[in-house]
């Protein structure tokens, strides 16, 4: 079962805080959100995540004690708008991957991608800085800011199979192993998550262009190892502080997870992905959830978004009532 380690916990709170505020505000809440509601999306969060690791555990115990992305999936088979998203999320990362080894500059000036010629400015900008649209890349969130220049660096030549490439390749063949049609959960349209997408717009028209570049900032962070650890760990006197760490401090927000979670034994890369998209999926859903509450009872209302409209959807789920639980 996975060990929940309290001290790993406490230590790396700050770092958690900051990741999930971040997201938050990406999500529709205010760029400083209430603590009450923090609290309340950190907790759901914590145990959302354990309590997955530890029934794959349960249901897989007797073959091995290793988390891999298929038995995720197995035990998520229901949750078809986030294994949706999963998918386009991924496809979305080979996209931008070849897009990365297509472009190239010449020395006159221009930028060339994909064989167009894209006039430059002076400082090497193109296009504005403000869009009241949201970009059709920001739906995963990853693939600007820091995780942009990680696949600058792992460019390779055109025609060669990338990482993203391989990277899908593995999660078809985890959806073969459990025999969970690919194409089907592709194709999936998530009602629900389209309402949360269109009150997090009206936010977005709202937003002055200072505002909005900070929100653009934001969307760059996520749990995925591109997004490097913002915060230096609180310092907080442990028992193991007198003796010398195992572990070193976590770099980026992947490993910062992991670490949150007391270092669960998940095996794989697609699995360790699918993780880190499963935890911020999970803050995207709970904030989306009250914002579209928010705009049900009071549409003109701005500002940081009050308890209630967190607390009355998680009311009335009737699996989170019932059990505590939002996936399973």
């Amino acid at each position: 079962m996975v060990q929940f380690l309290v001290e790993i916990s406490n230590e790396l709170e700050l770092s958690i805080r900051e990741v999930v505020s971040n997201l938050m505000f990406t999500s529709g809440d205010d760029e400083n959100p209430l603590p009450e509601n923090e609290d309340l999306v950190i907790d759901v969060l914590k145990n959302e995540l354990i309590l997955l690791l530890e029934d794959t555990q349960a249901v897989h115990n007797q073959r091995n004690s290793h988390v891999k992305l298929e038995d995720m999936l197995s035990l998520l088979r229901t949750q078809n708008g986030i294994i949706s998203r999963f998918i386009k999320y991924l496809k979305n990362r080979v996209e931008m991957a070849n897009f990365m080894r297509a472009k190239s500059f010449s020395s006159e000036g221009t930028e060339n991608i994909c064989g167009q010629e894209i006039e430059i400015d002076e400082d090497g900008k193109n296009g504005k800085q403000f869009e009241n649209e949201l970009d059709p890349m920001d739906d995963i969130g990853e693939v600007e800011g820091e995780e942009g220049e990680y696949l600058k660096k792992k460019r390779k030549k055109i025609n060669t199979v990338s990482f993203e490439e391989n990277l899908l390749e593995e999660v078809k063949r985890a959806f073969s192993d459990v025999r969970m049609n690919f194409k089907e959960y592709e194709s999936h349209v998530d009602e629900m998550f389209n309402r949360q997408l269109a009150a997090l717009q009206i936010v977005i028209d709202d937003m002055d262009v200072e505002e909005y570049n900070r929100f653009a900032s934001a969307r760059r962070i996520s749990f995925q190892n591109q997004s490097p650890v913002s915060l230096v760990h609180s310092s907080i006197n442990t028992v193991g502080d007198s003796r010398k760490r195992k572990r070193a401090p976590p770099k980026n927000n992947r490993q910062l997870l992991n670490s949150w979670l007391g270092y669960p034994p998940i095996v794989g890369e697609p699995a360790q992905v699918f993780l880190a998209f499963l935890a911020k999926e999970i803050i995207s859903e709970i904030v989306g959830w009250a914002l579209v509450e928010r705009r049900r009872l009071f549409p003109a209302e701005g500002g940081p978004l009050r308890h209630c409209f967190y607390e009355e959807p998680l009311r009335r789920n009737k699996r989170f009532r019932k059990y505590g639980r939002l996936l399973i």
